[in-house]
């Protein structure tokens, strides 16, 4: 695997090279570049499968380079120090986040959907072209999605749900008209498919619908208070995130 990395500090250079030692993972060619021209002129000689980039500097040419159709040609892991940068960054095709300090959990959480979304490509090599579809999605043309029960399917519309709880390897959803539902995956398989749609992992256990948040209570154990009454809890580590995407 080829890893090309836009940094202009060597500490956090080091830092992502560390973090792939640890994890186990080894035999990966690493190049590293300190300026944005020089990242977009290597990847476009070689082509490599993985780009860790910097927001902190040459801001504005980066988040071009985000939007532009050859940055979908690698999975991309955006590395910055400010919380505004990631929650912007994720308005395009990320595969994950790095803030500093860079955690290992998110470094590994970023691998997984990479690895995945390896296996999902290879499983439909030769299969149909749903690209279309995919776009559909993508645009909010088609804003509904297949929740997994017991006994089948069940289609709602994002805006029907107002939280998501972790349940083991079950996931408990609540929807507006107080019902709720026992789905058949986990949290984690739901909020990569609902982030994108307004919903936000205030803690491991909990995927709340942002449309839904009545308020903000902050402290020591600060939480959230939904329109259906229910109050929920916030992480220390997701706290600012939530803030800057409330106040934006």
């Amino acid at each position: 695997m080829k890893v090309l990395i836009l940094d202009n500090n060597k500490t956090r250079i080091e830092k992502i090279k560390e973090l792939f030692a640890k994890s186990g993972l080894t035999g990966h060619l690493f190049r590293d570049v300190s300026r944005f021209h020089e990242m977009k002129e290597l990847h476009s000689n070689t082509m490599f499968d993985i780009l860790f980039v910097n927001l902190d500097s040459e801001t504005k040419e980066v988040f071009n380079f985000l939007e532009d159709e050859v940055s979908q040609s690698a999975q991309i892991i955006v590395t910055s120090s400010q919380n505004n940068m990631m929650i912007k960054a994720f308005k395009h095709n990320i595969a994950g986040y790095l803030t500093e300090p860079y955690d290992m959990h998110d470094f590994e959480q970023a691998l997984k959907r990479i690895q995945k979304k390896n296996i999902s490509t290879s499983i439909e090599e030769g299969k149909q072209d749903y690209s279309h579809f995919k776009k559909l999605i993508h645009d909010g043309e088609i804003n509904r999605i297949a929740l997994t029960t017991l006994d089948g399917f069940v289609i709602v519309h994002y805006d029907d749900i107002i939280r998501c709880e972790a349940n083991g390897n079950y996931t408990s959803i609540y929807f507006h008209d107080g019902s709720f539902l026992m789905l058949t995956k986990t949290l984690k398989h739901y909020a990569s498919r609902l982030e994108p749609h307004g919903f936000f992992r205030v803690h491991k256990t909990h995927l709340v619908n942002l449309n839904y948040i009545r308020s903000y209570i902050k402290g020591k154990n600060s939480f959230v208070e939904l329109k259906d009454g229910s109050n929920i809890e916030v992480s220390s580590r997701k706290k600012q995130i939530l803030v800057d995407i409330l106040n934006n």
